[in-house]
């Protein structure tokens, strides 16, 4: 398992250390910038690393069943979803372990929350900024994402004069 060498460089990015510079770090920064608020509260050990990534998890899965029900899903999809999400072993096995998978998840489900919002209801500068940020943070936390900050920047410039009546198809 790669858990305690995460957890090694959480405790010295807690200690001021800078990663690639200071000390080898073969991934994106955000995940150990992340863990090491556990060394900053005295809070350093790989029990704490996975009860912060099972949290990540629940709220992923909370946050999918609330977009659910803002686009109309019947409540008995959404409780079939979140049985086979919490039961599925693939999920309990990657995301409940201290890698980058529960943080990227999180942000990249937030990211597409963010982005359907912006495209139905809420158009405003404000709105586009939040959806850039989280693409942004999904980025920082895996590289794999970064294409999908690029696809959302495709697409405003493509779409930008049409955005409302992409409102009304997705209707």
């Amino acid at each position: 398992q790669d858990e305690p060498y995460y957890n090694i460089c959480s405790n010295l990015v807690s200690e001021g250390k800078l990663p690639y510079l200071d000390f080898f770090y073969q991934h994106m920064p955000l995940m150990v910038y992340f863990y090491s608020m556990n060394f900053a509260e005295g809070l350093a050990s790989l029990i704490v690393g996975k009860i912060i990534s099972v949290i990540l998890l629940f709220l992923t899965g909370i946050v999918i069943s609330e977009f659910l029900k803002i686009v109309n899903i019947k409540k008995s999809y959404i409780l079939l979803f979140l049985i086979l999400y919490f039961f599925n072993s693939f999920l309990l096995d990657w995301l409940t372990i201290i890698r980058v998978y529960s943080i990227s998840t999180i942000l990249f489900v937030l990211a597409l929350l963010s982005f359907y919002k912006v495209c139905v209801d809420d158009f405003r500068a404000s709105s586009l900024f939040v959806t850039g940020f989280l693409f942004s943070l999904t980025s920082l936390s895996k590289i794999v994402f970064a294409g999908n900050l690029i696809l959302l920047v495709l697409f405003l410039i493509l779409f930008y004069r049409k955005i409302f009546t992409f409102k009304s198809v997705i209707y």
